[in-house]
C-alpha cells in the first residue's frame, strides 16, 4: 500500500506499508499524475527489494531511498527528470535503469552503492550527447517583435554581430562556467512573439523553424547553477535542409513549438533577407511541481538578464536602474497581495495589518522609515523564499514570532500594546477574533486548503504573464541606438 498526498495538480508519494517487497508505483492516483517521490519517503526501508518508478514521476526527492539495504533493483522509466541529493545513498542496488530523460542528478545520489561508477559513465555520455556540435553559422538572429518597424535597418553585418554575440554566450553554457547573473541569451516566455531575421545570397523556399533534434528526447541544457531554466538550440530549415540556428533561454518546460504568423522578404545589396514573425508556444508544469518554482523566480530572472546586458554594454546604467525599479515595484505589490489573500494564515494577516496600521498613523512617534524598510525586507524575503508549500508554511507560521519580536524592539512597545493602540486583532477568514493558540493550530490544516492552491496558481500565472510583457518592453532598450543610424 502506497502513502501519498495530492499537492496541487500532482500526487506526491510519501512512503509505503512495511510489507511491500516489489513496489511498482502507478502512473496516477485519484486521477492525478504521480509527479514526485518526496524526500526521505522510503528512508531506511529494509523490506523493499525492487522498485519501479513511472514515467509520470518527474522528481525523486533527497534521501528518498537512502539506506534501503535490501533494495537490489531500481527501474526508472523514461520521463523521470530529477534525482535529488543523496536519493539512493547506501542502498544495496545491483541493477538500475536510467532514462535519457534525466536532466539533473544531485550530489552523492548513488554514494555507497555498487553502481555508482556506472551512473557516472551514463551521465558523462549523456552530457556529451546533449551538446551541439557546431555553431549557428551566423546567418540568422532574433529580435523583439517591436523591432519589426525597423527591419529595413537590419543588414547582414548586424545579423552576424548579434548572432556571434549569442554564440559567445552559449559557449559559457557548454563549458559549464555559466552563472545565473552572467547568462545573456534571449529569454522567451510562452506566447512571446519575436522577429527572426535571415540573410542568404540565394532565394530561400519553405522556411521552417523547429527545435534541434538533440532536444527531442531531452529538452534543453541545464546550467549547474540555474536548473530552473533551459537553453535551447532552434534550427532554421529551407526545403527541409539546415540553413542556420539560434539559441534561446526558456523557463522549465515539457514541450516547445514555434508558430509562424507571417514571412516578409526583402532584397538589397545582392542579398535576400527574410523576416519571420514567430510565436513561441511552451507547455509547462505550472504550479503542480513544487520543486520547480520557475514562475515565482521570473522577476529575479529578468533582473539578472538585464544586469548581464549592462555588464556586456548592451544597455546603459540609466536603463538598468529603470528596469530595476519597475521590477522591484512589481515584486513588492504582487507578493504583498498574495500573502494578504492567503486563507488560514491568521497571524500572518495580523502581522501585516498591524504594520500597515502603524505606517498609516500620521501622528506616530515611531521611526516610520525604519519600519517601512523592515516591512519591505519582509516582503522581498518572502518572494525570494517562495518555492514550495513548505516555504509558504514557514513564511505564514514559523517566522511570525521572530518578526513580532523585531517589531517590538523597533517600537519599544509590546505586541499587546501595539495591537490595542491600533485596534488590530487575530481573526479568522470571516472576522471573528481568535486566540494565539487557535491561530497557531491552523498550521496543520493550512496545507490542505484548496483556496490556497488556486491562489498560488493565480499568483504564478500573473507573475509569468507580467514577466513576459515586461521582457518584451525592456528588450527594446538595447536596440535604441539603432535610431541614430536611422537618422
Amino acid at each position: 500500500m502506497v502513502n501519498y498526498e495530492v499537492q496541487g495538480n500532482i500526487v506526491v508519494i510519501m512512503g509505503c506499508s512495511k510489507d511491500e517487497v516489489n513496489l511498482e508505483l502507478p502512473d496516477e492516483i485519484e486521477g492525478y499524475p504521480v509527479g514526485k517521490i518526496d524526500a526521505n519517503s522510503f528512508n531506511n526501508n529494509n523490506t523493499l527489494e525492487r522498485v519501479v518508478i513511472p514515467s509520470s514521476c518527474k522528481v525523486i526527492g533527497a534521501y528518498a531511498f537512502a539506506a534501503c539495504k535490501n533494495l537490489k533493483e531500481v527501474i526508472i522509466e523514461d520521463g523521470v527528470e530529477v534525482i535529488e541529493d543523496w536519493a539512493f545513498i547506501s542502498c544495496g542496488i545491483e541493477r538500475i535503469s536510467l532514462p535519457q530523460s534525466l536532466k539533473s542528478v544531485g550530489n552523492n545520489a548513488f554514494l555507497g552503492t555498487n553502481i555508482k561508477d556506472d551512473v557516472t559513465l551514463f551521465l558523462e555520455k549523456m552530457s556529451s550527447m546533449r551538446r551541439p556540435k557546431n555553431h549557428t553559422n551566423n546567418k540568422c538572429a532574433i529580435f523583439p517583435w517591436a523591432f519589426d518597424s525597423k527591419k529595413n535597418l537590419i543588414d547582414d553585418q548586424f545579423i552576424q554581430s548579434q548572432s556571434k554575440y549569442i554564440d559567445s554566450e552559449f559557449d559559457k553554457v557548454t563549458e559549464e562556467t555559466i552563472t545565473e547573473d552572467l547568462m545573456d541569451l534571449p529569454l522567451l516566455y510562452d506566447g512571446c512573439e519575436f522577429l527572426l531575421a535571415i540573410y542568404n545570397r540565394k532565394a530561400l523556399e519553405k522556411l521552417k523553424v523547429e527545435l534541434a533534434s538533440e532536444y527531442n528526447t531531452q529538452i534543453g541544457l541545464y546550467s549547474l547553477t540555474d536548473p530552473e531554466f533551459l537553453v535551447l538550440r532552434v534550427n532554421v530549415l529551407t526545403n527541409g535542409q539546415f540553413i542556420s540556428s539560434f539559441f534561446i533561454r526558456t523557463p522549465y518546460i515539457e514541450s516547445c513549438n514555434f508558430k509562424c504568423i507571417g514571412v516578409e522578404m526583402m532584397q538589397k545589396d545582392g542579398m535576400y533577407y527574410y523576416f519571420l514573425h514567430l510565436k513561441i508556444e511552451l507547455a509547462s508544469y505550472g504550479n503542480g511541481n513544487y520543486n520547480h518554482a520557475f514562475m515565482i523566480n521570473q522577476f529575479n530572472a529578468l533582473i539578472n538578464k538585464y544586469q548581464s546586458k549592462t555588464n556586456n554594454h548592451k544597455i546603459n546604467d540609466e536603463q538598468l536602474q529603470y528596469i530595476y525599479e519597475k521590477l522591484n515595484e512589481k515584486i513588492y505589490t504582487t507578493t504583498e497581495s498574495f500573502l494578504t489573500e492567503l486563507d488560514g494564515a491568521p497571524r500572518l494577516l495580523y502581522f501585516m495589518n498591524l504594520i500597515k496600521a502603524i505606517l498609516n498613523d500620521n501622528e506616530s512617534t515611531f521611526d516610520l522609515d525604519k519600519i517601512q524598510t523592515f516591512y519591505t525586507n519582509f516582503i522581498f524575503n518572502a518572494y525570494n523564499e517562495l518555492s514550495s508549500i513548505e516555504s509558504l508554511i514557514k513564511i505564514a507560521f514559523d517566522d511570525i514570532d521572530d518578526l513580532i519580536v523585531e517589531l517590538e524592539e523597533m517600537t519599544q512597545v509590546s505586541n499587546y500594546d501595539l495591537a490595542t493602540k491600533y485596534d488590530v486583532a487575530i481573526t479568522d477568514s470571516v472576522g471573528n477574533e481568535m486566540t494565539l493558540e487557535e491561530a497557531k493550530a491552523k498550521k496543520d490544516s493550512f496545507i490542505n486548503l484548496e483556496a490556497n492552491y488556486k491562489l498560488h496558481a493565480q499568483y504564478l500565472s500573473y507573475i509569468y504573464t507580467e514577466s513576459r510583457i515586461m521582457n518584451d518592453e525592456y528588450s527594446m532598450f538595447e536596440y535604441e541606438g539603432i535610431k541614430e543610424k536611422e537618422e
